[in-house]
């Protein structure tokens, strides 16, 4: 007796029959197109996702940029009051001492040069290098239009200094303003 599945024996056994009823349709290439619309639809979808996540990172990514210029701009600019702060600090601060001692009192004779010493003290931190200084003393009725037109002359400029005339001032503040500082 055959089996219905076989027909024809052992070796037969790859051949078979397909029934197909009235209105069945097989087409192999309508389901692969099928499948390969829903493959590309996926993809669609994932690469849509990368490119919003791509563009969130982005953004990101330039306001850090932002913040780490900002901050640039910010630490550039308290490091430039700090330079500045310290200069200020450290810089000396010299002024006239108002003593002055009898030994070096003014020298006035006639036909010679005048002089006096002053004193001169520093109030800053840091010595006073190459310290230099210019007087000059206007004599007569109109010494005071002299002066005005001697500043005038002037400008914005330095006063006019002797040459090789450089002194160094230390740091030190006197406990008594009209006393001597040190061994004046």
């Amino acid at each position: 007796m055959k089996k219905p599945d076989h027909d024809g024996g052992e070796k037969d056994s790859t051949k078979r029959r397909v029934y197909v009823e009235p209105g069945v349709q097989i087409d192999f290439v309508k389901d692969l197109k099928e499948k390969y619309d829903a493959a590309q639809s996926d993809d669609k979808t994932d690469k849509a996702k990368q490119l919003l996540w791509t563009k969130i990172a982005a953004g990101l990514l330039l306001l850090a940029a932002g913040f780490a210029g900002w901050q640039d701009c910010l630490t550039r600019a308290a490091i430039s009051d700090a330079r500045e702060q310290f200069v200020k600090d450290q810089r000396p601060y010299v002024w006239s001492l108002e003593y002055t001692p009898t030994k070096d009192a003014p020298h006035i004779v006639a036909n010679e040069k005048m002089w006096a010493n002053i004193s001169w003290v520093n109030y800053g931190k840091s010595p006073a290098i190459r310290a230099k200084g210019t007087g000059k003393i206007f004599v007569g009725p109109d010494a005071m239009q002299q002066a005005d037109k001697w500043f005038a002359s002037l400008g914005a400029g330095p006063l006019p200094s002797e040459p090789n005339a450089e002194t160094i001032i230390a740091p030190g503040i006197p406990s008594d303003p009209e006393k001597p500082l040190g061994n004046l």
